[in-house]
């Protein structure tokens, strides 16, 4: 099932997230860790929605070098859930190693919801999704695999921030609440 926390001000409005995760061990289908954004008070309140930003595994079978993930934006309400756009992340382009250090960011601007996803010891991925990733880009550019999600959505307008799982093998660290940027 779903563990989430939630903290922060309800009345948030325009913010970034970040967290650092690292998985202790391979995932299985459908595992799944993630930033909850503009939530109300409670997340059992059905009649009210937030947004999650989210790493699935997506086919997560055999050798994990050829394990797929997938980043998503979602419209949760209640036990309803809409994906507004996702992103695969295939392991020859977006290798995510167990014990690696890896960087979940998710912005909220008005209507525009951006969310990436890259190895924290390489460089932030573009706000702009068509311009991730750099897999040859030409010198001296380094290579970037991280990978950007955007979508403008305007059902949730402030809300508190959170972190959500289903498997107890990620940890996270460094959350950071900023205005955005």
């Amino acid at each position: 099932g779903d563990n989430n926390s939630i903290n922060g001000c309800e009345l948030l409005k325009n913010y970034e997230v970040t967290v650092d995760v690292q998985k202790e061990a391979n995932h299985a289908q459908g595992d799944y860790f993630g930033l909850i954004l503009r939530s109300p008070a409670s997340l059992k309140d059905a009649a009210r929605g937030y947004y999650v930003a989210r790493v699935v595994c997506s086919s997560c079978a055999g050798d994990p070098a050829s394990h797929s993930y997938t980043l998503e934006l979602v419209d949760k309400q209640g036990s309803m859930e809409t994906v507004l756009t996702s992103v695969d992340l295939e392991p020859d382009k977006f290798p995510f190693i167990t014990g690696e250090d890896y960087t979940l960011k998710a912005s909220v601007t008005g209507e525009k919801l951006i969310t990436k996803f890259w190895k924290s010891s390489e460089l932030e991925p573009s706000d702009d999704p068509d311009e991730t990733p750099k897999l040859n880009p030409p010198p001296p550019e380094p290579v970037m695999r991280g990978r950007t999600i955007a979508f403008d959505h305007a059902s949730y307008t402030q809300g508190k921030i959170g972190l959500t799982t289903n498997t107890n093998i990620n940890t996270f660290d460094n959350v950071a609440v900023r205005p955005p940027s």
